[in-house]
């Protein structure tokens, strides 16, 4: 219950200020993640409900604005499964401050890094990453990272530098 008060209160501080920020849900509104994330602009949310995510909208995935991506039942049971291709997520919004957060998830499959953040901070909370390999980082890779990773687990990823 913890994790959730926490991450209540992080979502009220984004959407502080925010006039028109809207809340978005995978699947039901959106196919994929991929889809709710370009319609989303900076203070949204993303709820994405229990299941697991595969295929073309569900990996190379860019968030370049301020957003709240959450896995609504945790990440045993919301999977972002790049299938041996591509990179999950990447993060590259410019922001020095916590500015998005992404909790609930589990990332697999992704063949050259799960997550990448570059010149971001964004705040990584409850969180697996399983069997992903990369170049750089496997599971994650940040370049100009000044977020925070808490409450996560790192778990048979494989990186060759």
């Amino acid at each position: 219950m913890h994790r959730f008060a926490m991450l209540a209160v992080a979502i009220c501080l984004l959407s502080f200020g925010e006039t028109e920020a809207a809340s978005r849900r995978v699947p039901s509104q959106f196919a994929t993640l991929g889809a709710a994330v370009a319609a989303s602009s900076s203070g949204d949310t993303i709820w994405v409900a229990a299941g697991t995510y595969t295929g073309a909208g569900n990996k190379n995935i860019n968030v370049t604005v301020n957003l709240v991506i959450f896995g609504e039942q945790g990440p045993e049971l919301t999977v972002l499964d790049a299938q041996g291709s591509g990179t999950i997520l990447t993060i590259n919004n410019g922001s020095t401050i916590i500015s998005t957060i992404v909790s609930g998830f589990t990332f697999r499959g992704a063949n050259t890094t799960a997550m990448v953040v570059t010149n971001s901070s964004p705040l990584i909370t409850w969180c697996i990453f399983a069997d992903n390999s990369g170049g750089t980082g496997g599971g994650f890779f940040g370049n100009g990272f000044g977020g925070a990773i808490t409450g996560c687990t790192f778990t048979g990823n494989t990186a060759v530098a």
